[in-house]
């Protein structure tokens, strides 16, 4: 373990990063599943939704000596169900925990492969079949949303390391907006957000998979 790194994880074990917190509340993202209620949305376009304001909510953050970047300010999710609505749903299905979606491997290595952009760009070719149906539909405008919101995130990181002075992590998050990454620290960066964002989404059980295999090439 170098300097570098010893200091990173001194910063870490200290907490000293937990002064940069902040509660769903202060972030003003509670009342988020009422809302969600009354505007009839559904499943897929909740979580979506979700998504999209808890990264907009987050503040960039760049840890001291920190080459591979993305931060957690906000300490819970909020959910996108009411408490009625939970209770409706217990009455007749088996939660596991939190009734969150968990304990899942995602398709890492196709998104190192496709980046961003392409895969904007293949939901929008798909929005194009006449013959889905609305709740296909649905479900592809919340791929969309995702997407997007994750590519906004990225360039709000950008802009912060570029404030701080940091030209090649601001290059790094520059090149992995919508391009697939070219080499390590990009696939690496792009990685880390896409673990964020699952946490985000209130995915909390998420493995990295078989790493050293979908990682080797770069």
């Amino acid at each position: 373990m170098n300097e570098r790194i010893k200091r990173l994880r001194h910063y870490i074990f200290t907490k000293q990063h937990h002064p940069l917190r902040r509660t769903a509340e202060e972030a003003g993202l509670s009342g988020m599943a009422e809302e969600m209620k009354a505007a009839g949305m559904s499943f897929q376009m909740r979580a979506a939704i979700r998504l999209k304001r808890m990264l907009e909510a987050e503040m960039p953050v760049l840890l001291p000596e920190e080459r591979i970047a993305a931060t957690r300010t906000i300490m819970d999710i909020p959910s996108i169900y009411t408490k009625e609505e939970w209770d409706d749903i217990r009455s007749s299905h088996y939660l596991h925990e939190k009734g969150d979606l968990c304990n899942i491997s995602p398709n890492y290595e196709a998104m190192l492969r496709k980046g961003l952009g392409q895969m904007l760009r293949e939901v929008k070719e798909r929005q194009k079949d006449s013959d889905l149906t609305p709740m296909q539909q649905e479900f592809l405008e919340s791929e969309a949303v995702c997407l997007r919101a994750i590519q906004d995130f990225i360039r709000r990181y950008a802009e912060k390391a570029d404030a701080e002075g940091d030209t090649k992590l601001a290059e790094t998050f520059r090149a992995i907006t919508s391009d697939a990454p070219q080499d390590l620290r990009q696939a690496l960066q792009l990685l880390r957000v896409m673990h964020f964002c699952l946490w985000e989404a209130g995915h909390y059980h998420n493995t990295l998979g078989r790493f050293d295999q979908y990682i080797y090439i770069y």
